[in-house]
C-alpha cells in the first residue's frame, strides 16, 4: 500500500506541475500587458503634452545661457519641430525676427542630428567686429564654441524664403536679402541681395553700393556671380562715377582662397588735372589671404592728362597685389596730342639757331616734331614694382608718318638711384631725321656710352650728313663726342657748301667745351675751339 500510496501522489504532482506552470504564464502575460498599457497610458500623455514638455525643455536652455526669446510652438515631432512667431534678443533691437522656423532632427542611439532647417521671413541683425569675425547678438551664446578646425560650411538642407540681415561694419551699415534652398556644403543655389549707402575705409569710400548675385555651393567650394554698382567710388583725389563690376567668383571651401573674372565698366575717371572717360575691360583674379595675381586689359574713350590728351588709354598684362605690387605689359594711348604751350616751345627749339648754317635743318625737324605731336599713338612694354620700372619696347606712330621706336631694352629706374639708359632708339618719316641711336649704361649714375648713325638730312638748300656719332656722358655732366660733320646752308651774311670737319668735343658740365675741329668761336656759344 505504501508503495501504491507513493505511486498515486507522484500521479498528482505529475498532473498538477503543468496547471501551475500554465497560472504562471497567465498571471506574466497580465502583468505585462498592465504594465505595456501603462507605459503607453504615459506615451499617449507625454506625446499629447509634448508641446509644453518642449517648450519648458527649450524655456529652461534658454534661460540658462541667458538668451531672451519669445515663440510659440506650432508643432513637435520626431522628425521635425516648428516654431512660429520667434523673437530673439532685447525686444527693443531683436537679434532675430521670424515668422516661423522649422528643423529636421534625425533620432538615433546617438543622439538627436539637425538635417536641415528652413525659414520663412525673417530679419537678423549682425556686427562686423574689427578682428574680422561676426557677432550675431544673442544667438551667439546659442552658437557652439569654435572648434579650432578650418571654416567649412555645414553639411545639412536649407531653405530660405525671404531672410534679411543688417550688417553694422567699422566701414559702415550693409543690408542684404537672401532667398534659396538647398544643401549648404553641396547643392545651395540661392540669390543674394545687398545696398549701402556708404562704405569707408582709409580714405576710401564708395556710394550707394547695390549687389545682384546668384550663389550656388558644391563640394569644390561656393560659386557666385552677378554685377555689383556704385553711385561713385573714390581715394583721395581720384573719383571714379557709376562703376560696375560683374563678376564671377569661385571660393574654396574654407572661403581662405578665391577665382575668376570680373567684367569692368566705369562712366568716368576724375582727378586733379586729369579725365578719363568710358573705361572698360576685364580682370581676371587668383589669390588668397597673402596675395592675389592675375590678368587685366583694360581701355578708355577720351582722356585728359597734364599736358596730353587723347582717344583712349589702355592697358593690359599680369598683375599682383596683396604681397609686393607689381605689373607687368603693355600700356598705350590712341589720338593723343600734346598741349599747344607744349607744341610752341617744341617748335621753338628750331628758332634757336636762327642766323647759322643749321637753321632751316633745324626749324624742319622741330615743325615735324611738332606735327608728330598733334595726333599720334603710343605703347610700351612695361614692368612695374614699388620704388622701380623699366620700359623694354615702345613704338610711337604719328599721324603725320613720323615714327619712333626703342628696342633692345630695358630702361630702368629705380627711386633715389635714378634711371639707367639701355636700347636703341630709331626715329625717322614725317620729315624728322632718320637717325638711330644705340646707348648703353650699366647702373643710374654710371656713365652712359652710344653710337648715333644719322641718314643724310636735308631742307631748302640746306643739308647735313654725319659720320658715326660716338658720345659718352658722365653722371657729372661730362660728355665727349667725335663725329665727322659735311654742312652745306644759308647763314647770316653767307653761305657754306660742303663744309666738311671732324667734331672732337667735350663738356665740362659747367658750360664750357672745347674741340679741335675748326679754328673759329661762333658768338653766340660758350665754346672754345682749337686746331
Amino acid at each position: 500500500m505504501d508503495d501504491l500510496g507513493g505511486d498515486d501522489d507522484l500521479a498528482v504532482e505529475t498532473v498538477a506541475s503543468p496547471r501551475r506552470h500554465g497560472r504562471r504564464r497567465r498571471r506574466f502575460v497580465q502583468v505585462l500587458l498592465v504594465v505595456s498599457g501603462i507605459v503607453l497610458l504615459l506615451a499617449a500623455l507625454v506625446w499629447t503634452q509634448r508641446r509644453p514638455i518642449a517648450d519648458n525643455i527649450v524655456r529652461r536652455e534658454l534661460e540658462k545661457r541667458g538668451v531672451a526669446a519669445r515663440y510659440r510652438v506650432a508643432e513637435i515631432g520626431l522628425g521635425r519641430q516648428r516654431l512660429v512667431d520667434v523673437v530673439i534678443g532685447d525686444p527693443r533691437a531683436p537679434d532675430l525676427i521670424a515668422d516661423w522656423i522649422e528643423v529636421d532632427t534625425s533620432v538615433s542611439l546617438n543622439g538627436a542630428t539637425v538635417t536641415g532647417a528652413r525659414v520663412g521671413q525673417a530679419r537678423l541683425r549682425a556686427t562686423l567686429r574689427s578682428d574680422g569675425t561676426v557677432s550675431f547678438g544673442q544667438i551667439d551664446r546659442l552658437l557652439p564654441p569654435p572648434s579650432g578646425k578650418p571654416f567649412a560650411l555645414p553639411d545639412f538642407d536649407v531653405a530660405v524664403d525671404d531672410g534679411r540681415i543688417r550688417l553694422a561694419t567699422p566701414y559702415g551699415l550693409i543690408g542684404a536679402k537672401l532667398a534659396g534652398r538647398g544643401n549648404l556644403a553641396d547643392g545651395f543655389t540661392g540669390q543674394l541681395a545687398a545696398v549701402s549707402e556708404r562704405l569707408s575705409l582709409n580714405g576710401c569710400g564708395i556710394e550707394r553700393l547695390a549687389a545682384n548675385l546668384s550663389l550656388r555651393t558644391a563640394r569644390t567650394g561656393p560659386a557666385l556671380a552677378g554685377p555689383i554698382r556704385a553711385r561713385a567710388a573714390a581715394c583721395g583725389d581720384v573719383r571714379v562715377m557709376r562703376p560696375v563690376v560683374d563678376a564671377g567668383a569661385t571660393l574654396s571651401p574654407g572661403f581662405d582662397r578665391w577665382r575668376g573674372t570680373a567684367r569692368i565698366q566705369a562712366e568716368r575717371i576724375a582727378a586733379p588735372q586729369t579725365r578719363v572717360a568710358a573705361l572698360a575691360g576685364t580682370i581676371g583674379f587668383d589669390g588668397g589671404a597673402r596675395g592675389t595675381a592675375g590678368t587685366l586689359d583694360l581701355a578708355s574713350r577720351a582722356f585728359a592728362l597734364p599736358q596730353l590728351a587723347g582717344d583712349g588709354l589702355s592697358i593690359a598684362g599680369r598683375y599682383a597685389i596683396g604681397g609686393t605690387p607689381a605689373f607687368e605689359g603693355r600700356v598705350g594711348a590712341r589720338g593723343a596730342r600734346l598741349d599747344a604751350a607744349t607744341l610752341a616751345r617744341i617748335v621753338g627749339i628750331g628758332k634757336g639757331a636762327a642766323g647759322t648754317p643749321v637753321a632751316l635743318l633745324a626749324t624742319a625737324a622741330a615743325q615735324a616734331a611738332a606735327r608728330a605731336a598733334r595726333r599720334f599713338d603710343v605703347t610700351a612694354e612695361v614692368a612695374a614694382r614699388p620704388f622701380a620700372a623699366r620700359i623694354d619696347r615702345l613704338a610711337f606712330v604719328a599721324a603725320s608718318g613720323a615714327r619712333a621706336t626703342l628696342r633692345d631694352g630695358p630702361v630702368r629706374w629705380v627711386s633715389g638711384k635714378g634711371v639707367a639708359l639701355n636700347g636703341t632708339l630709331a626715329t625717322g618719316g614725317g620729315g624728322l631725321p632718320s637717325a638711330s641711336i644705340r646707348l648703353a649704361q650699366a647702373a643710374p649714375g654710371q656713365p652712359v656710352t652710344g653710337t648715333a648713325t644719322m641718314q643724310p638730312y636735308a631742307a631748302g638748300d640746306a643739308r647735313l650728313a654725319l659720320a658715326p656719332v660716338r658720345f659718352r656722358t658722365a653722371a657729372d655732366g661730362t660728355t665727349a663726342i667725335r663725329t665727322r660733320v659735311e654742312l652745306s646752308g644759308p647763314f647770316s651774311g653767307g653761305r657754306v657748301d660742303r663744309l666738311a670737319l671732324p667734331i672732337d668735343a667735350r663738356w665740362d658740365g659747367g658750360g664750357g667745351c672745347w674741340s679741335t675741329a675748326a679754328a673759329c668761336r661762333p658768338p653766340s656759344t660758350g665754346c672754345a675751339y682749337r686746331r
